[in-house]
């Protein structure tokens, strides 16, 4: 096989820090003197967990707990006899070092050994026939069966979502001591300050950076690590502990900052193989090393052309990397990933040589680091054409003077009905059609002509295959009339929506882009090619938040705003307050139909002569999308069946939000996360004009001042019913799209199954504790799916910013020993917008860009995080914007669990 070098694509630098704190010498030394045994004695010491820099975790999780002690156990060791001494839960300690004081009897050559966070959700301590209860591990009894214990992670788990971070080990006079001190205990008061009780965590967290280098734009879209081990030694050993491995499920959306965090248990594999260079490590690696698997677009150059001679040339190609950790010291035998380390990996993307040489230097490379298809973009005549899923159309010239000879008059296509393999009329097999039908053309006398859709049926549009064949067919007739006298043919390119009919809905949504190359000379190999197209063309798929797996039906988006920002009726006529032009039916007040809210406020207007893309009622907000759909049947309306793309209502904004992390971050409504602060509001349909804050998440306000509206323009968002598209306008369509929820209640509870969300948005671990301190944007903000809703507030008359430093250090006003804790902002959003919008409420989540946080953008708004007021989601400031408010505890729930609460 021929695969890519690494060099020319990216530089590592990785970074293991490992910070450590220093003992005070004072009057204690240590006590190897025999003293009298079995006399009473109090041992006060300090403990200290080794610390790692504060960083980011996958989603930008702020490991605010990373390092807290929540729970403590410490044994004493005396020869293999092992006692427990010392437990403790509930510390929450706020600093990263802690005095205990506990009592023993005096006793001579004993060593100390601790276990921090074992009530933690993220691992559980194994033994034979299960895993240890915090009253089993109090009841171990030898040194060598606390040593041999494992930890497995409960899940295929990469982040930790309550802030419990397991740590072992044992009294030191310093952190890098490799065993525990031998001490003796002297009847009466022992204070201990030359050694502290340094702890370790079990795991390590990996940070990727990812750059584009000179002249080169490169989009990284998702990332996906693999070979992560289930199990760890509970105490670090000479070897791993024996386990097995996971990969992610799904990759994840690579974030606007192009950096992420992720933690894994430690994986220490070493390569024996003598001589190897860089290039040669994913040849070489061992089994179950770990890498990472990163995908992205690239733009810029690449020093071969197509036939693999040296030659500057501009590609666009859709690129994977395969990323191995380890490379320690640049020693590339080594594929380690040690516990209680920080791993920093800077990649820099510099070109695409090396995925143009696996395909056309053979016998180059024996081993695979990526693939990728290249398009060369710079050529004469050539053209690439990037469409969203909606309808689309743009005009092509067809120049005699570019076709040279010897090309290939053909086309290929890659789509989910060729299994996203490229396919065209010569490889496909007997009998069988080729998917080529989304792709219309109609030729044109002139450039400057404007061509309307001529209908699904008419005839004088052409396929691909007789666009091609017509223009072999002129070039080999020198009487043809096919080029006008400059030697040029002109056409109108008809892009249909991404979308495959009612009965196979399914079929490429939140898929890959389908994709068209004509007139074209391609090479092929080893899963990659690069080809010389003179046309290109590639559409986006449908974006869903639904698990379209689980339902009959679901609705989508598009994935960015053509129509650029727009007024929603007229524009702003004074200092706050907008005016409207409304249509005459006018008033929608349905929060999550807003196709059948369109519909009725455009009314008579829904049959528009001409096409909706000229006419100037698009140019508003409000009908903007009606210029997404198309006339079908070619008759010169819009009607009845054919309205399919609509302004979605203020709530189904709101569920964008829930299941945001299901569909690709370039389709986000806020395209700013993790970078800067800026104000993206988008229009709805629902009455009173509602207006979706994007960069909050989920806020929602009535359409008013210049705050909420800058300069009167807002965002727009089209969306699409999938698998229903309703019959009759006239008569009103009776919405027969699922739910992201089911629901059920009792006197005292809300139980809410969030049953049709994309897997993606959900948090994957049940959470029994206070969530750690989080953010909108971040792992510890999505929803688990199934939780409780207490009906009752627990208290008012409370302030949020008081409130979340208590919760930081586990106190909370809710019950958190029966798994009881406070909201965060999806929770109550996705509960209060469907069941209770009254009364104002607090949740655990802060506002990225406020006061309280620190990263990118922080601090731009005068606000600290989020709470629930009379109907919507908001921000609460500080002084008096931080407000008074009740508070309403939630619960994860699993169905084993139901009947206990009455469900």
């Amino acid at each position: 096989m021929y695969y890519m070098n690494w060099n020319n694509l990216y530089t590592i630098v990785l970074l293991c820090s490992l910070l450590l704190v220093s003992c005070t010498n004072e009057e204690y030394a240590e006590k190897r003197e025999q003293v009298e045994e079995g006399l009473p004695a109090t041992v006060s010491l300090s403990l200290n967990a080794v610390q790692m820099d504060k960083i980011q975790t996958r989603s930008g999780e702020a490991l605010a707990n990373d390092g807290k002690v929540f729970d403590l156990m410490i044994f004493l060791i005396k020869g293999d006899a092992a006692e427990c001494v010392y437990f403790k839960n509930g510390l929450g300690n706020e600093s990263a070092s802690t005095n205990i004081t506990f009592s023993v009897e005096s006793t001579n050559d004993v060593q100390l050994y601790a276990l921090a966070n074992v009530e933690g959700g993220s691992y559980r301590l194994d033994k034979e026939d299960g895993s240890f209860s915090v009253e089993e591990l109090k009841a171990i009894n030898t040194k060598s069966a606390l040593m041999d214990i494992t930890a497995t992670l409960n899940g295929e788990l990469i982040s930790y979502m309550d802030g419990y971070v397991l740590m072992s080990g044992y009294l030191a006079s310093s952190g890098t001591d490799n065993d525990a001190s031998v001490i003796s205990i002297t009847p009466g008061k022992n204070v201990i300050t030359d050694k502290k009780i340094y702890l370790r965590r079990v795991s390590s967290a990996v940070t990727f950076s990812i750059k584009a280098g000179e002249n080169v734009t490169f989009t990284p879209k998702t990332w996906q690590i693999k070979n992560v081990p289930y199990t760890t030694n509970l105490f670090e050993k000479e070897n791993d502990a024996t386990g097995q491995y996971f990969d992610m499920e799904q990759a994840e959306p690579v974030p606007n900052s192009k950096k992420f965090t992720f933690y894994m248990s430690e994986n220490r594999k070493s390569s024996s193989a003598q001589s190897l260079k860089y290039d040669d490590r994913p040849g070489f690696a061992p089994t179950g090393s770990s890498y990472l698997v990163l995908t992205g677009e690239y733009d810029g150059p690449a020093s071969y052309n197509s036939s693999g001679e040296v030659a500057s040339a501009k590609v666009h190609a859709n690129v994977t990397y395969y990323i191995y950790l380890g490379y320690i010291d640049k020693n590339v035998n080594n594929f380690e990933t040690k516990r209680n380390k920080k791993y920093e990996y800077n990649i820099t993307v510099t070109d695409v040589n090396k995925i143009i040489q696996e395909v056309v230097e053979e016998d180059y490379y024996n081993y695979q680091t990526g693939d990728g298809d290249v398009y060369y973009t710079d050529g004469s005549g050539q053209q690439i054409e990037s469409l969203d899923s909606h309808n689309c159309s743009f005009d092509i010239v067809v120049d005699r003077n570019d076709l040279k000879e010897g090309i290939e008059y053909g086309f290929s296509v890659k789509t989910p009905k060729t299994g996203y393999q490229w396919q065209d009329d010569k490889t496909k097999e007997n009998g069988s059609s080729i998917d080529i039908d989304w792709v219309r053309f109609v030729k044109k006398s002139k450039l400057e002509d404007n061509v309307a859709y001529p209908g699904d049926d008419a005839t004088n549009k052409l396929t691909v295959k007789e666009f091609v064949d017509d223009i072999k067919s002129a070039i080999n007739n020198e009487n043809s009339d096919f080029f006008d006298e400059s030697g040029k043919a002109y056409f109108r390119v008809f892009v249909l929506e991404y979308y495959y009919g009612d009965d196979d809905w399914k079929e490429g949504i939140n898929g890959q882009n389908r994709e068209m190359k004509i007139i074209m000379n391609t090479q092929t190999g080893h899963g990659s090619s690069v080809t010389d197209a003179k046309y290109y063309f590639s559409q986006k798929p449908i974006q869903s938040i639904y698990d379209v797996d689980k339902v009959d039906a679901a609705w989508g988006i598009e994935w960015v705003n053509e129509s650029k920002r727009l007024p929603y009726y007229t524009t702003i006529t004074d200092n706050d307050i907008c005016n409207f032009n409304k249509p005459s039916q006018a008033g929608p007040r349905d929060q999550y139909d807003g196709r059948a809210n369109m519909i009725q406020e455009l009314g008579t207007m829904v049959g528009q002569k001409g096409g909706w893309e000229n006419d100037d009622i698009s140019k508003y907000a409000y009908a903007a999308c009606m210029s997404r759909n198309r006339d079908e049947n070619g008759d010169g309306d819009i009607n009845e069946n054919e309205i399919k793309w609509y302004l979605p209502a203020s709530n189904q904004y709101n569920d964008i939000w829930m299941g945001t992390e299901g569909i690709d971050q370039e389709a986000w409504l806020y395209p700013y996360s993790k970078i800067k602060y800026e104000k993206v509001h988008f229009a709805s349909n629902t009455w009173n004009r509602n207006i979706f804050w994007s960069e909050e998440g989920a806020s929602i306000s009535g359409f008013g001042n210049k705050n909420r509206v800058p300069d009167g323009m807002v965002e727009i968002r089209c969306a699409r019913n999938l698998g229903k598209t309703y019959g009759k306008i006239t008569s009103g369509p009776e919405s027969e799209i699922p739910d992201l929820i089911n629901s059920r209640e009792n006197k005292n509870y809300r139980l809410i199954e969030v049953i049709n969300l994309n897997k993606k948005s959900f948090r994957n671990k049940q959470v029994r504790n206070e969530l750690g301190k989080h953010f909108e944007d971040e792992e510890n903000n999505k929803l688990y799916k199934a939780f409780l809703v207490q009906k009752k507030a627990v208290d008012a008359n409370r302030f949020l910013v008081e409130v979340n430093k208590k919760a930081d250090n586990n106190e909370s006003p809710c019950d958190t020993k029966n798994g009881w804790r406070l909201p965060n902002q999806r929770e109550y959003t996705m509960f209060a917008d469907r069941y209770d919008i009254s009364g104002t409420y607090i949740t655990r989540t802060l506002y990225s860009f406020g006061l309280l946080s620190n990263g990118p953008g922080s601090k731009s708004y005068n606000a600290n995080g989020y709470m629930y007021n009379g109907g919507h989601m908001g921000l609460s400031g500080p002084n008096g914007t931080d407000y008074p408010a009740n508070i309403r505890c939630v619960r994860d729930i699993d169905q084993s669990e139901y009947s206990r609460f009455g469900f």
